[in-house]
């Protein structure tokens, strides 16, 4: 009887696996590469209007009030940049630095003898300065992250990721550690049941 409940619930397990995860992990894959969708942030500004400007892996996009998204202009997986002076992108791909307006025309680039620009806007992407003395600073960026401002001691989130970005995130994450489990847990109850096998085997020769 209890072997028969166990054949049962290891027909359900793999049924499960075929049926829901598999699937499921194909679906996000898939849905990640039809609409690039962003697994890393690099960098982020605010303008004076309060429209905030991310930056990931594909390009620049800019969130207004109502959440609504623009994408400004398509990037390379180095670069930084942050807003001067309210109504210039300043952009920088290691030793290329390019000037743009606020919907991404260049109006100017130049290229410097080290990657000066470069390396100091990687090391403040993390904070920003609005016009209004407003600080607005990134948190769990290695999680579900969000921006959070502060003005006058007071703190709000102004934007996090969307939640299908987060969960594609994890499934990523995960992706790797879980497909190594599931089949090194296959292999050793093979291995497993192959050994108990040979010594039933051998202890009936006895």
């Amino acid at each position: 009887m209890i072997k028969e409940l166990l054949k049962d619930l290891h027909w359900k397990k793999g049924l499960f696996i075929v049926v829901i995860i598999i699937p499921f992990y194909w679906f996000i894959g898939v849905m990640a590469m039809a609409y690039k969708t962003p697994m890393e942030i690099k960098g982020f500004a605010v303008d004076s209007f309060g429209k905030i400007y991310i930056g990931n892996e594909y390009n620049i996009v800019a969130y207004d009030n109502t959440n609504v998204k623009t994408k400004i202009i398509e990037t390379h997986d180095s670069y930084a940049f942050t807003i001067l002076e309210d109504d210039t992108i300043l952009l920088a791909e290691s030793y290329k630095v390019y000037s743009m307006d606020l919907n991404g025309n260049i109006f100017s680039e130049k290229t410097e003898d080290d990657k000066e620009t470069y390396e100091y806007l990687r090391k403040e992407w993390k904070e920003f300065l609005a016009a209004d003395g407003s600080i607005y600073r990134i948190k769990n960026k290695n999680t579900r992250y969000r921006i959070v401002r502060t003005f006058e001691g007071v703190e709000e989130t102004v934007y996090k990721m969307p939640l299908f970005d987060f969960i594609v995130r994890i499934q990523r994450f995960l992706a790797a550690p879980l497909l190594f489990i599931f089949i090194g847990g296959f292999l050793f109850r093979n291995y497993n049941t192959k050994f108990l096998k040979d010594i039933r085997r051998d202890s009936k020769l006895k």
